[in-house]
C-alpha cells in the first residue's frame, strides 16, 4: 500500500500517498491528504505512530502521545477510524506534559497475530522537556493493549530498570532481544533468560565457587547486572559456607573491588549478607579473608577472618540505605613478607566513601607473591556459636568494577 502515516504536536493524524504528499497549503481544503482533519490524541505526538499489517490483512495504527493512553486505530482502506479500539490501561498524567510522550515499535514473527507486542517507551516519573529523567519499557499485546505483558519496573528490587531516558529513541527489536538506547551511558538489552543460565559456573568476568559443604550456587549476568543466590549455612563461625564469584588476583601490589549492592534478601526472616570479598585462594572453608557486607537488615559490616579457622571477625554495624556502594582494598605491608593490609568503605554515590574498618592486617602467607580471589560474596549472617539452619539468600550487583 503506497501510503504514509505520521502524526502532529496538533495531535491528528496525517495520511497521505508516498509519491504525492499533498503539497499542503494554509488555508487550502483540497491539498491531496488522505486524513488530517481529526485528533486522534488530546496532545503532542512526538513518536511516529506504528503501522501493523496482520496476518489476517488487517491493519492498525498504534500511538502514545503525551498526557494520554497508548491507543489503538483500525484502518478502512482509505483512513483510520476515529475511535480507539482498544488503549493501554497505564496512561501519561493528563494534567502533566510528560513529554516526549510513548515512543513505540513493535515485533511479530511474521505468521501469528498473537505473538506481536507492541512496545513503549516513556518518562517514568517526570517531564523529559528540559531535563534528564528516568525512562520506563512497557510490553503489551498487540491483538489487546488492556493487556500488559511485562514492564521494566516491575521487579521489586529494581533488576530491570533501564535507567535515564533517551528521548526519540524507539525500542530496537532483533535476534530475539529488545535494544534501548539511555542516557545513562549504557545500551540495555532484554531478552528471555535461559533455563541453563542460572547454572553456570562463569558469570561475567568471574567464576562461581562454594565454599563450603552445604552450599549450593546459581548465578546471572544481564545488563552488567550481577544476580547471585546461594544455599548455605553463610559466613560465620569456624567453618564458612557461602558463595563466591571470583577472579585471581596476586600481591604485591593493590587489590581493589568494588560494587554496588541494589537488594539483599532471604526467606522466613534469615539474615541475608552480600557484598565485596578479598580471599586467600584456597578452599579451605575456614580460610582467612576480609570482606565488606551488606545485610538484609540494613546494615554494613566488615568482616574478617585473621588465622585460620579461627572465628570471624567484624567491625560495625554500620546503617545504610539500599542501594549502597561497598569496597575492599588489600595491599602488601612494607617490611612484613605476606602480611596483607585491609580496609573496607561505603558510600551512598560512589564518589564520596567513608571508613567502616579499623586498620587490619591479616598474614596470608610467608612469601609477599600471594596468591588471592577478589570478588562478590552472597551469604548468611552467623556469628560464633550460631547453629543456623541451611538457607538462601539472593542478591543483587551492579557497577561492579575489579580493576
Amino acid at each position: 500500500m503506497n501510503l504514509v502515516l505520521a502524526g502532529g504536536k496538533d495531535g491528528k493524524f496525517y495520511l497521505t500517498k508516498r509519491d504525492d504528499l499533498g503539497k499542503w497549503v494554509l488555508g487550502e481544503e483540497n491539498t491531496n491528504i488522505l486524513e488530517g482533519d481529526h485528533n486522534f490524541c488530546k496532545y503532542h505526538i512526538h513518536g511516529a505512530p506504528v503501522v501493523w499489517r496482520r496476518a489476517d490483512g488487517e491493519i492498525r495504527a498504534f500511538v502514545w502521545s503525551e498526557k494520554d493512553f497508548l491507543q489503538e486505530f483500525a484502518f478502512n482502506g482509505n483512513r483510520f477510524g476515529t475511535q480507539p479500539l482498544t488503549k493501554s490501561d497505564y496512561g501519561l498524567p493528563h494534567d502533566e506534559n510528560r513529554m516526549p510522550g510513548g515512543v513505540l515499535a513493535l515485533s511479530w514473527d511474521g505468521e501469528h497475530d498473537q505473538s506481536a507486542v507492541v512496545w513503549g517507551l516513556h518518562p517514568t516519573d517526570s517531564d523529559a522537556e528540559n531535563k534528564t529523567v528516568r525512562g520506563t519499557l512497557r510490553a503489551y499485546d498487540a491483538l489487546n493493549l488492556n493487556n500488559e505483558l511485562w514492564t521494566s519496573d516491575m521487579d521489586r528490587d529494581g533488576a530491570d530498570r533501564l535507567g535515564n531516558l533517551a528521548k526519540f529513541c524507539p525500542p530496537v527489536i532483533a535476534n530475539g532481544m529488545v535494544y534501548i538506547s539511555t542516557f545513562s551511558r549504557e545500551l540495555v538489552v532484554y531478552g528471555l533468560l535461559k533455563d541453563d543460565l542460572r547454572r553456570q559456573d562463569n558469570v561475567g568476568i568471574f567464576v562461581l565457587r562454594n565454599v563450603g559443604p552445604d552450599a549450593q550456587k546459581s548465578g546471572s549476568l544481564v545488563c552488567s547486572k550481577y544476580d547471585l543466590t546461594i544455599t548455605g549455612s553463610g559466613i560465620g563461625g569456624t567453618q564458612d559456607d557461602f558463595l563466591m564469584a571470583y577472579v585471581n588476583r596476586n600481591l604485591p601490589g593493590r587489590i581493589q573491588v568494588t560494587a554496588r549492592v541494589d537488594a539483599i534478601s532471604a526467606p522466613d526472616l534469615h539474615n541475608a549478607i552480600a557484598g565485596v570479598i578479598i580471599r586467600r585462594n584456597d578452599s579451605d572453608p575456614g580460610e582467612r579473608f576480609a570482606a565488606v557486607v551488606i545485610s538484609n537488615q540494613k546494615n554494613a559490616l566488615f568482616l574478617h577472618r585473621d588465622s585460620l579457622a579461627d572465628p570471624v571477625q567484624h567491625d560495625g554495624p554500620v546503617p545504610i540505605t539500599f542501594p549502597i556502594f561497598v569496597r575492599i582494598e588489600a595491599s602488601n605491608v612494607n617490611g612484613k613478607p605476606g602480611t596483607v593490609q585491609f580496609t573496607g568503605e561505603t558510600s551512598k554515590d560512589g564518589e564520596h566513601w567513608d571508613v567502616i574498618s579499623a586498620v587490619t592486617q591479616i598474614q596470608m602467607d610467608r612469601v609477599p607473591n600471594i596468591d588471592l580471589v577478589a570478588g562478590l560474596a552472597v551469604g548468611s549472617q552467623m556469628g560464633p556459636g550460631d547453629d543456623a539452619p541451611v538457607s538462601r539468600s539472593h542478591a543483587k550487583f551492579s557497577h561492579v568494577e575489579v580493576p
